[in-house]
């Protein structure tokens, strides 16, 4: 019978997805490793380096770079999602959701209030919560917020409120996840009264692009987004040239139960 802790909290992490075998473990034997010493060899070894001189640091300074390429990835336990409602009246609402089966963190940062402690949100499996910030008061309607979760999930909600009354439009973006086959679609709304001509741009894993999407006065479309060819995982930037201003970001990986990759753009530089 399961027991429950009350001093572990529903946003622990289940340490046995990181050691659960796999279908076909490696079966090769350990080799025996070389360069067997005694201690007094070591204590000489160790005499001997202690009077090396400092190693000269490099004239050109580089920061080191990451590893790039992809290593296996056990499937994980998150289903998490983040979207944004904008108001003329200068309030952001983002709403955070977990249809998975384990507990997760959000971290939100305010970039316009870096000085700020970033806001953070425990949500249970199968429940969802919301929050407002009053973006009006802080930054005459401007806002830019950040959205970090487990295993590179990742929201950026950028834009101006006063915008929604200028132009006449108030483009929003929703992501939902095609968990059968690994993909999403990506759902352009235009809750205002004009046009809005939305683009979408692959910031990873893809090079074709980008994809201009028009949609009428109170309307929506939705657009497939194939994951196929990069493991489930998704890095795309959505633009309106109707509201220069406003930008959203989507980044993370759909979880289908199935093992799969690692993040293949790992190591590589982008600028967000």
């Amino acid at each position: 019978m399961a027991r429950q802790l009350p001093a572990v909290s529903a946003m622990r992490g289940r340490a046995r997805h990181c050691f659960r075998a796999a279908a076909t473990p490696n079966s090769e034997a350990l080799p025996t490793l070389g360069g067997r010493t005694t201690r007094s060899d070591a204590d000489q070894l160790r005499k001997a380096q202690q009077a090396l001189p400092a190693v000269p640091l490099p004239v050109d300074m580089q920061l080191p770079l990451q590893a790039t390429g992809t290593r296996p990835s056990r499937a994980l336990p998150y289903e998490l999602h983040t979207s944004a409602r904008c108001s003329a009246v200068g309030q952001v609402e983002l709403v955070f959701a977990n249809t998975g089966t384990q507990a997760a963190v959000f971290h939100v940062y305010d970039r316009y209030q870096l000085g700020r402690i970033p806001r953070r949100y425990v949500v249970e499996a199968g429940k969802s919560l919301t929050d407002t910030w009053n973006v009006f008061q802080d930054n005459a309607g401007q806002y830019d917020l950040w959205v970090l979760g487990p295993n590179g999930f990742h929201r950026h909600f950028r834009g101006d409120t006063n915008r929604i009354g200028d132009t006449g439009i108030a483009p929003e973006i929703r992501v939902c996840y095609d968990i059968a086959n690994g993909d999403v679609y990506v759902d352009l709304i235009n809750a205002g009264r004009r046009a809005c001509h939305f683009n979408i741009q692959a910031l990873a894993y893809r090079t074709d692009g980008p994809w201009p999407v028009t949609v009428g006065a109170n309307g929506d479309k939705s657009v497939y987004w194939s994951l196929e060819e990069s493991g489930q995982w998704y890095d795309f930037a959505v633009t309106c040239d109707s509201d220069p201003a406003f930008y959203r970001r989507f980044a993370g990986r759909v979880e289908t139960g199935r093992h799969t990759v690692s993040d293949p753009a790992m190591g590589l530089v982008t600028q967000d």
